[in-house]
């Protein structure tokens, strides 16, 4: 669509994952990235540069029936895919563990300092009546299925600091559904102990503050360097039809339809290493 500017805006998606839309932004012979579309069904989350991520959502809103749009501001809270998303003065706090808690009825729990007790992590020990034979054994993998992927969406979305534990109980779950339902419980406690964590994405104040810190000499220098990220082939199978004689040793390649924003260095067929640079 045009802007009274008399630029164009039009949307690019990106093949390394089909799910995010460029916002590009053309004026002339020049184009410029103004942000990001996250798209999953018939939710859109727009990230971008000025109002060019609202401009897009109200041009689709006259194409297509949609709910309001919700803008983040401080003081006002967006839902995106059960994360939430609050602009505090620190920068944008990403975190989901309430909606967790009350769905599952642990919101007043006793919060534990620790995410496991010190015998938790100790394999075995269910009792016979949690074997496969056992007639209670179909209810207890049903529950312990169910809080192991509640616990899963969590770790890999906004709580890093369960990823072990987590996989404990993924690794569990079938023979010793009633450890992985024990293992959930001390999980919702420490999530009541710890509320506030989340993933931070720090604004330049809060950069400033983290540069000068005690414990953070040294790191500075790292932190404008490229995030590097490995993934299974699987997770984007479409990546690989622009893969060509690949080797045993591998080869590197840059993909410039990619949007200038990935370069995947192709190892094998089954080995994506992908750089996402940052933006800025």
């Amino acid at each position: 669509f045009a802007n009274p500017d008399g630029s164009e805006v039009w949307l690019n998606q990106l093949r390394t994952d089909p799910c995010v839309w460029q916002i590009l932004c053309t004026k002339g012979s020049e184009t410029v990235v103004q942000g990001w579309i996250v798209a999953y069904v018939d939710d859109l989350l727009a990230i971008s540069q000025g109002d060019y991520g609202v401009a897009v959502l109200r041009h689709v809103a006259e194409i297509w029936k949609c709910s309001d749009i919700e803008i983040l501001t401080p003081g006002v809270e967006v839902t995106f895919l059960g994360l939430k998303i609050v602009q505090t003065a620190r920068g944008i706090f990403i975190h989901q563990i309430q909606e967790l808690l009350n769905k599952c009825e642990c919101a007043q729990v006793t919060p534990a300092n620790t995410i496991l007790g010190s015998d938790e992590g100790a394999l075995g020990g269910d009792s016979p009546d949690t074997t496969k034979g056992a007639p209670d054994y179909p209810l207890l993998l049903k529950e312990a299925q169910k809080r192991r992927g509640e616990l899963l969406w969590l770790a890999t979305r906004t709580r890093p600091d369960l990823c072990y534990t987590v996989q404990q109980m993924c690794t569990r779950a079938v023979g010793e559904p009633s450890s992985v339902i024990r293992m959930s419980r001390r999980v919702y406690r420490w999530l009541r102990y710890s509320p506030d964590v989340g993933i931070l994405l720090p604004n330049e104040a809060e950069l400033a503050v983290r540069r000068d810190a005690p414990d953070a000499i040294g790191c500075w220098e790292h932190w404008t360097e490229r995030l590097l990220t490995y993934t299974d082939a699987s997770f984007a199978p479409h990546i690989m039809e622009v893969v060509r004689d690949t080797d045993e040793a591998g080869r590197t390649m840059n993909v410039d339809e990619y949007g200038g924003d990935v370069h995947p260095e192709v190892h094998n067929a089954r080995s994506i290493h992908a750089i996402f640079v940052v933006a800025q």
